[in-house]
This record gives structure tokens, C-alpha cells and sequence, in this order.
């Protein structure tokens, strides 16, 4: 079998991966079988994660980016009986006798064309919805009841230049959005226009940071993965001066979870006589042993460009979820 030790993306980041057997891995029954550990490791920032499998494929274990160690035993029947993290995550998993799951009925009617691309759904309330593709197989137009409701420009690499949405006469553009990409398919700028029938259009763009702040708002150091910062304005009365700043870090599980959200208005261009007021709003997000959101803690000031200097929330929202992240509950405090 054949294993992949390096890819790079066309912007250049790496990632590595490095193999190892373990003949401690546990298998089905708790059973000593060995198998092989899997490390991934970006270059560009230092993040790694690792997952072992046993000799017949069963995940063992499994460490994030954020280094949260989860591990799992299964049955004799390669159940997965038993889950538990480093970061006090503890389930336990019971099964009927045929181990199956029964799925209700959607009351949506779906076909496919010979490609296996979606072609129509007929839904329960009488409408229908029709889906046709470019040549390459990329969606480009939807018509719900025989009309014309979006459009999709794509480019060669299946990715979206130009989205339009069409109000019920299917010609009236209602939404746009233009966007562009860089080498590794994420979008650097979003160009939105919302022009509701009889109401006035409205223009935004956003641009987007990937990279750590080195200072002084200049985004170029390590490549985060995700975005850090973004930056929307109005072109129509400023040349990008003026406009909202969002400034996002992570924590590292599987995936990057936000942990706080920075917003400031910014007006260099001098384009609005009331910038002096404009306040600034931040929000933690803490999470519970399955990474799933658990709170929610809203900070503003009173205006007049301050930054956060008063760390006591003004909003707070605690959620209960299960396992699976659905959640139960949500409290306001």
C-alpha cells in the first residue's frame, strides 16, 4: 500500500505525514493486534495531529491540533463501545440487536441523471426544483417551478466567480456576489450587491486575512488556515479607509473553533463625522469536553473608538448539547 509523505498546495503550504507501527494498538475486544500511527504536520505554523489504527482499520486513538487526545475500544463486532478524551469526554455506546438504524422518510422526491448529479426535487408543499450543469459537471442554474432563481459562473477549477439570485420574474437580479480566490481556492475579496424590487441596491466588499498579525494590522506572518482578520466596507463612499474590522482567533481541535471575535469600526478616510462615537464589541466562546459551544460572552464599550477594557460581560449564552452537538438547551444570563 502506497502513502502519502508530502503534499503542498499551490500556495505553497505543506503538509507531512510520517507512519509508525505500534504493535501495543489495541482491536476489537480490547485485544492486543498492533497496527500503525499516522502523524499530519503543517510546516507552516506548527500545528500536528496524529490517529492509530489497528492492524484492520479501527480507529484507536486520535490526537487534534489542538492536542485533545480522544481514544476509542470497540466490541467484538467492531462496535465502537466506549470514548473517552484528555479533555474529560466519557460515552458509552449500546446497540440492538441487529446494530442497524432506521432512518425516517424525507417527503422529498429526488432524481439523478446518469452522472449521478442531481437533476429535480419534488417537495411535500407541490414545488419543484430543477438543477442543470456546465459541461464539467458544476452546478449553474436553479429553477424552482420552471423559473430562472440563481446562476453560477464557474471557473476551471469548479469554484464560484459570480453568484446571481433572480427575484419570481426570472430576469430581475435581487443578489450578487463576486468573488475572488487565491492559489489555494480561498476567497481573498467578496463583492455583494443586494438590490431588492422596488428598494434601493446596496454594494459591500469584503476582504479577507489568513495569516497572523506581525503588527500594526499587517496580516503576513504564519498561515492560519482560517481566516484571522476581514475587512468590509461600502465602495461607494469610501476607497477602503472607512468600513468594519473583524478580528477572529481559534482554538485547534479537529478543526479551527473560534475563541474570540473582535469588532472595530475604522475611519482613516475621515468619511464619517460620527466615527469618534463608534464603540467596539468582542465575544468568547468557551466549549465543553466534546468541543461542541457551551458559552457565549458578549463585550462592548461605551463608544467614542475605546477598546475592551472592562472584562466583565454584557450577554451571556450557555448551551447544552449532546455528543453529536445538537443542542438541548440555551440560558441566557
Amino acid at each position: 500500500m502506497l502513502n502519502a509523505i508530502r503534499t503542498r498546495s499551490f500556495a505553497g503550504s505543506e503538509i507531512t505525514y510520517t507512519y509508525a507501527y505500534d504493535q501495543n494498538i489495541l482491536g476489537t475486544g480490547g485485544q492486543k493486534v498492533g497496527g500503525w500511527t499516522k502523524v499530519t504536520s503543517y510546516t507552516d505554523g506548527g500545528r500536528s495531529a496524529s490517529d492509530s489504527t489497528d492492524y484492520f482499520n479501527h480507529v484507536s486513538s486520535h490526537r487534534d491540533f489542538g492536542g485533545h487526545v480522544v481514544t476509542y475500544s470497540y466490541d467484538y463486532a467492531a462496535h465502537l463501545q466506549h470514548q473517552a478524551s484528555s479533555a474529560e469526554q466519557n460515552i458509552d455506546f449500546s446497540y440492538y440487536v441487529n446494530g442497524s438504524i432506521v432512518l425516517g422518510a424525507t417527503g422529498t422526491q429526488i432524481s439523478y441523471d446518469g452522472a449521478g448529479l442531481r437533476t429535480a426535487a419534488l417537495y411535500a408543499d407541490g414545488h419543484t426544483e430543477c438543477y442543470s450543469y456546465t459541461s464539467d459537471g458544476y452546478l449553474a442554474d436553479v429553477r424552482i417551478n420552471g423559473v430562472l432563481r440563481s446562476h453560477r459562473d464557474n471557473d476551471a477549477l469548479g469554484r464560484v466567480q459570480n453568484y446571481l439570485e433572480y427575484a419570481a420574474d426570472g430576469s430581475s437580479v435581487t443578489y450578487s456576489r463576486l468573488s475572488v480566490f487565491d492559489a489555494d481556492s480561498r476567497v481573498t475579496q467578496d463583492t455583494v450587491t443586494q438590490s431588492p424590487i422596488g428598494g434601493t441596491s446596496k454594494t459591500t466588499i469584503t476582504n479577507y486575512d489568513y495569516r497572523l498579525d506581525v503588527g500594526g494590522g499587517h496580516y503576513t506572518g504564519a498561515d492560519q488556515g482560517v481566516v484571522t482578520h476581514s475587512f468590509q466596507y461600502d465602495p461607494s463612499k469610501t476607497a477602503g479607509g472607512t468600513g468594519v474590522d473583524f478580528t477572529t482567533s481559534y482554538l485547534w481541535w479537529d478543526e479551527a473553533k473560534q475563541s474570540q471575535i473582535q469588532v472595530r469600526g475604522s475611519d482613516s478616510d475621515n468619511a464619517n463625522a460620527n466615527a469618534w462615537e463608534w464603540g467596539t464589541g468582542m465575544s468568547d466562546f468557551k466549549y465543553d469536553v466534546n468541543g461542541h459551544l457551551k458559552q457565549v460572552s458578549a463585550h462592548e464599550t461605551n463608544g467614542k473608538g475605546n477598546g475592551i477594557t472592562d472584562n466583565t460581560p454584557s450577554r451571556t449564552l450557555n448551551y447544552t448539547s449532546d455528543e453529536y452537538g445538537q443542542v438541548l438547551h440555551r440560558d441566557e444570563l
